[in-house]
């Protein structure tokens, strides 16, 4: 798809989309995870949003022949906040460090991370704290305008 002769760089969601920054959403199985990670995630760039309860999160995870790159505004902390810590997960961050296990085991290749950018991460942030969320899909969304790499993109 295109719009102005740019592609149009795909949004996926996994899971209920809530109304608000905040919500009773729960993570989905891990059967629907793997499902999403199978069908859904494609070669090259795309905005995916995930639960991950009470919130919902944005990154952006662009498949590319040798390696997946991620842009998330809290960068490569929010790879491990979902592992095993005190034998729970902090903030159900578990199924995001499990998308990005299925992802490397997918296309056989490793996940490596765009450092952040704290010129947008700074407003991203203000937005998070005004609005009671919203600071990474905030941060996606003016990040990718500024990557040379996806210029020929459109969001």
């Amino acid at each position: 798809m295109t719009r102005k002769g740019k592609k149009l760089i795909p949004q996926l969601n996994l899971g209920k989309i809530p109304s608000g920054y905040i919500s009773k959403i729960k993570p989905v199985s891990n059967e629907e995870l793997k499902q999403f990670v199978d069908c859904e995630i494609k070669d090259g760039p795309q905005i995916v949003s995930i639960p991950v309860p009470p919130y919902r999160h944005a990154f952006m995870v662009d498949v590319r022949p040798d390696k997946i790159m991620v842009s998330d505004w809290y960068g490569t902390r929010n790879k491990t906040r979902g592992l095993i810590i005190d034998k729970k997960y902090e903030n159900n961050w578990e199924q995001y460090s499990n998308m990005l296990v299925l992802l490397e085991e997918k296309y056989n290749r490793r996940v490596e991370y765009y450092p952040v950018d704290n010129n947008l991460y700074k407003p991203a942030k203000i937005h998070n704290d005004i609005n009671g969320g919203g600071g990474c899909s905030y941060y996606i969304f003016s990040w990718i305008p500024t990557r040379e790499e996806y210029i020929e993109y459109q969001i």
